[in-house]
């Protein structure tokens, strides 16, 4: 995101609280433009902008040439004549760069990188990262204490999308790919995810055996509990095989304690909790 660029009817913010707003973006190296609709007869969608508008005619005329507009409401009875909207906004001016770097991610079905750490991205999945994956998961040591993927890509991919669509943006997190950072190499999954029959949310890792015995593992799991307790989740979750010694040492080490057994299907896994 490059540029925000507000086209509304009228002012919602004090000239000191917009130039404080233009400032504090430009931090980021994000531009901030306010344009009036009555002004702005002649619209054409620019890449790497975020559009923000009060006005009902440019949002659909927005939305008719392929993209979506942040709506910019005074009050929750304005949701109302804006029935196509997805995402709406009411104090523009004290939102941080992050929320609209996400949006206008969100809405050029771009991922978002949820988590970095010293070596790792850990960013949302998305379809190209199963070629990646399906090379990862040869090992028939991965699938050893971890569910395979489909046997055809496609599946797969089809599978992420779906994922992308019914937990990413509406959960707001999941399970993401890691990435390390230093080549930018897919080395594995990991994240949170809520399994039903469970009150916690379940951490769950899968790191590819060429990448393993390097910390990568512990890493992505410390940042990823750190990520839950920001976002007050609550206590967390892991189902573990009782054969996989490894997976119980790293969760050992990071805080995790045993507490049950249980069977999912005719698997026996055991409970760890921290």
């Amino acid at each position: 995101m490059k540029r925000i660029l507000f086209l509304t009817k009228k002012v919602h913010a004090n000239r000191l609280r917009r130039l404080g707003f233009i400032l504090r973006m430009l931090l980021k190296k994000t531009k901030v433009s306010y344009k009036s609709v009555y002004k702005e007869t002649d619209l054409t969608l620019d890449k790497g902008t975020l559009y923000i508008t009060d006005d009902l005619d440019t949002f659909n005329k927005i939305k008719s040439l392929g993209s979506e507009a942040i709506v910019l409401i005074d009050d929750e009875k304005m949701m109302e004549n804006f029935k196509n909207a997805t995402f709406f906004l009411m104090d523009a001016e004290a939102t941080e760069h992050v929320y609209y770097e996400r949006l206008y991610k969100r809405i050029n079905d771009e991922p978002w990188e949820m988590i970095k750490t010293k070596r790792l991205l850990l960013r949302e999945t998305i379809e190209s990262d199963v070629d990646d994956f399906v090379k990862i998961y040869e090992n028939p040591e991965m699938t050893k204490y971890t569910e395979a993927l489909y046997e055809d890509p496609e599946e797969e991919r089809k599978y992420v999308a779906e994922y992308r669509e019914k937990v990413y943006k509406i959960q707001g997190f999941g399970i993401w790919t890691v990435i390390r950072k230093k080549d930018n190499k897919i080395i594995g999954r990991a994240g949170l995810t809520a399994r039903e029959g469970f009150d916690n949310y379940e951490i769950g890792f899968a790191i590819g055996c060429d990448y393993q015995r390097k910390g990568y593992g512990y890493e992505a799991v410390k940042a990823i509990l750190s990520f839950a307790k920001r976002n007050e989740l609550g206590e967390i979750n892991a189902l573990v095989m009782p054969g996989n010694e490894a997976s119980k040492r790293l969760l050992n080490k990071a805080g995790f304690l045993k507490v049950s057994d249980t069977m999912l299907g005719k698997e026996h896994y055991e409970v760890w909790h921290r």
